[in-house]
């Protein structure tokens, strides 16, 4: 985005580099600024006299500013340059109609109707001005107006108190002006305005964001649909995880699944209601079109929700592609002034912080989100750990201990997994597991030759005894995984027993 400040301090220092003065002069029309544009554009004027924009951005800065006189002038005395350019007698008709003179205004149309005789509006406008210029002066004489109704009536279709909209066909009452949809023109002389001052096309926003936006949001929920299907329709049973499914990563996407759902249909739902708020605290001479806001929430929020299915060491792209997304949309999407832009994303920023802290401390308790930081830095630490693993022969006693990661909500994440490896021929083994106070927790007798996985419950900070027994000599491997690094180590034989 163009910082307008150091643009300004350049042309004060190049006052001879026109090209920037006339940047300067369209980013504080854009901004509003008519009066400090008005300064650099009249400026250009008289270094640029045969460029017909500068005249153009000129009288419609004259509008801007109510000083309907002086666009007046300023479009009379570019037409003697450019008799024939139908944009200049369109932008003088809408000033003579912004002073008050519907006959003038009329009499331009007229031009403009010569000029081309397929202009699809001059000559019906120039007539209803016409009309209305007979309506005043009657009333301002205390005639009746006789011919009023022939010169109002056309051989259109039966009248209808409805009107479609001719860009999105959405049905509108009589009281509307532009779509209650799509916040297109339902009157030509509203085209007309938008035809003759390039300002209002650009506070219109962009006129691609709801087709384009809404070919994204619905690619965007589709693949979000897509990947929350095939993991809950998918997911294997507890009973049939492999010790790769013990990873912390696992055990963590385990966890947040449901909350990930839930968050993804808070934020559909709360990011369109947080743009119509930001929208709703600025003063802006345009207001937004619903679509416009519409896309602008949804189309952030889908992103989002489909970047939440990364890694757990890459999840800082989600809220990180939603919020860019959203501020490129409110700079740039919604029609609105830089400043105010940044004023609409702020109110979305602070209201979708909220609702998803509101969403996570509602379904996982709010310790989750002071310990957040701690469950993160142990997820990429996990990335390059390995197994915990302890080979041996039988028979074999060790300790195995599962330390606390300092968040009481990791050391809830579970499961541990044990994964045993025979490497006996011949003999079986067989695996005890038991805890500090003796109890045993796991029996397994494992056939020779093979391996299986358990899911013990298992208390985090707590010491557990493992025993590998069976015939004498027979080799066997232990591997242990779970969201927490298991200390392990051999209790050697007394040698007295």
């Amino acid at each position: 985005m163009t910082d307008t400040w150091d643009v300004a301090q350049y042309v004060e220092s190049h006052p001879e580099d026109f090209e920037e003065r006339w940047r300067l002069a369209k980013i504080y029309y854009q901004e509003w600024e008519y009066r400090l544009a008005l300064e650099h554009l009249l400026l250009l004027k008289n270094e640029w006299p045969d460029n017909a924009h500068v005249h153009r951005y000129v009288a419609a800065t004259y509008y801007r500013l109510e000083r309907y006189d002086n666009a007046v002038t300023e479009l009379k005395g570019s037409i003697e340059r450019w008799p024939h350019d139908v944009a200049l007698h369109e932008q003088l008709a809408k000033a003579y109609k912004g002073w008050g003179k519907p006959r003038e205004a009329a009499e331009a149309l007229e031009k403009v109707a010569e000029i081309n005789p397929s202009h699809h509006f001059a000559a019906r406008i120039s007539n209803r001005l016409l009309d209305k210029a007979k309506r005043e002066d009657s009333l301002s004489h205390g005639r009746p107006l006789a011919s009023a109704a022939p010169q109002e009536a056309t051989p259109a279709a039966p009248y209808s108190p409805m009107r479609a909209c001719p860009q999105c066909g959405a049905k509108n009452g009589p009281e509307f002006e532009r779509c209650w949809q799509c916040h297109a023109s339902l009157s030509d002389a509203a085209a007309l305005d938008r035809q003759s001052d390039p300002i209002l096309r650009a506070q219109g926003g962009s006129d691609y964001l709801p087709a384009a936006g809404g070919a994204a949001v619905v690619a965007l929920l589709t693949m979000g649909l897509y990947l929350t299907l095939r993991y809950f329709l998918d997911s294997p049973a507890p009973t049939s995880l492999t010790l790769d499914a013990f990873a912390l990563n696992s055990a963590l996407a385990e966890r947040l699944r449901p909350t990930q759902a839930v968050a993804g249909l808070v934020l559909l739902l709360a990011w369109p209601i947080a743009v119509r708020i930001g929208v709703a605290l600025i003063p802006e001479e345009n207001e937004v079109p619903t679509a416009h806001i519409v896309v602008a929430g949804l189309l952030p929020a889908s992103l989002t929700y489909a970047l939440t299915w990364l890694p757990t060491p890459f999840l800082w792209a989600a809220p990180l592609g939603g919020l860019v997304t959203a501020f490129v949309l409110s700079l740039w999407g919604l029609g609105i002034r830089a400043r105010t832009g940044v004023v609409v994303w702020a109110s979305q920023f602070l209201f979708i912080a909220i609702a998803m802290a509101t969403v996570a401390a509602t379904m996982q308790g709010s310790s989750f989100l002071a310990q957040w930081p701690t469950v993160y830095e142990a997820s990429v630490e996990a990335q390059v750990r390995d197994y915990a693993t302890i080979s041996g022969q039988t028979p074999a006693t060790m300790t195995v201990e599962w330390p606390s990661s300092g968040s009481a909500w990791l050391d809830e994440a579970g499961p541990f997994g044990i994964r045993i490896e025979s490497g006996g021929l011949s003999s079986w083994i067989h695996v005890i597991l038991t805890n500090a106070w003796g109890e045993s927790l796991l029996f397994l007798d494992l056939p020779p030759g093979t391996s299986i996985d358990a899911l013990p419950r298992i208390l985090v900070g707590e010491r557990y005894t493992l025993q590998i027994a069976g015939d004498s000599d027979v080799a066997f491997t232990v591997g242990f995984e779970g969201p927490l690094e298991a200390n392990t180590s051999l209790v050697e034989p007394d040698p007295l027993q």
